[in-house]
């Protein structure tokens, strides 16, 4: 991946008392922009995804890679979530995006393109 874009774990409040979780590559300048202050509109996280627990699944959970994943609600999805900014909880810069290989893999999803994963930012 190019130095562009950095690996993180976002947390996100969606204004109805609870804070969603989510993974992925964003633009180092939407980043810098939000450690930056205040910022007004939104950013895309890419090649999104999240852990699902599921205590009734062997591993306590499953992956959802958003327009990967095989089948369910975001089957027809492209992978790329715009987020706006005053919702952000925090952001974790990740080291590498092998998390996302792995779900992809745990999932049986299928990716066609998009940037490598491996690497660091």
């Amino acid at each position: 991946m190019s130095v562009d874009h950095v690996w993180v774990e976002i947390e996100v409040n969606k204004g109805i008392g609870t804070v969603s979780t989510y993974r992925g590559h964003i633009a180092r300048e939407s980043l810098d922009r939000w450690c930056s202050g205040p910022a007004e509109g939104a950013f895309a996280l890419e090649d999104t995804y999240w852990w699902t627990r599921d205590p009734q699944r062997d591993g306590g959970g499953f992956y959802t890679v958003m327009g990967a994943t095989p089948e369910g609600t975001y089957v027809n999805a492209t992978g790329r979530v715009f987020l706006r900014y005053d919702l952000v909880v925090t952001i974790i810069e990740l080291a590498s995006g092998d998390e996302y290989e792995e779900a992809l893999r745990r999932s049986g999803a299928q990716r066609d393109g998009g940037p490598s994963a491996s690497g660091t930012h």
